[in-house]
């Protein structure tokens, strides 16, 4: 695999993880995943979602600097938005799961990068 590769598909997992997260942390999208969400745990999500956010921003700048490197994190970005904003419109009981997955496939790839 091209060594250009491993840090976009950690940007696009963790990108996917924080989009989960804020979307979690907002009472209508949890009650379409089925899950109730309390006011301390919507905190602790919104700031997990940040926290993904600003570690995907990281790898960006640390992989391929600021200028290229913040223009391909928003493309990622705009890509986990999407594919978050289809699971939220059709298959809205997989988002806790693809949130999961993807912190877990995130952290594992960010071990590749750093």
């Amino acid at each position: 695999m091209n060594a250009a590769v491993v840090p976009t598909l950690a940007q696009l997992a963790l990108g996917i993880a924080a989009f989960c997260c804020l979307a979690l942390a907002m009472e209508r999208h949890a009650r379409q995943a089925g899950v109730h969400v309390k006011p301390r745990r919507q905190k602790v999500l919104r700031w997990a979602g940040w926290a993904l956010l600003a570690i995907a921003l990281f790898l960006a700048v640390s992989s391929t600097g600021w200028g290229f490197g913040l223009v391909s994190l928003f493309g990622v970005l705009s890509v986990a938005m999407l594919v978050v904003i289809a699971l939220i419109t059709y298959r809205s009981r997989w988002l806790v799961p693809a949130s999961v997955v993807c912190v877990i496939s995130g952290s594992g790839l960010l071990a590749f990068c750093v």
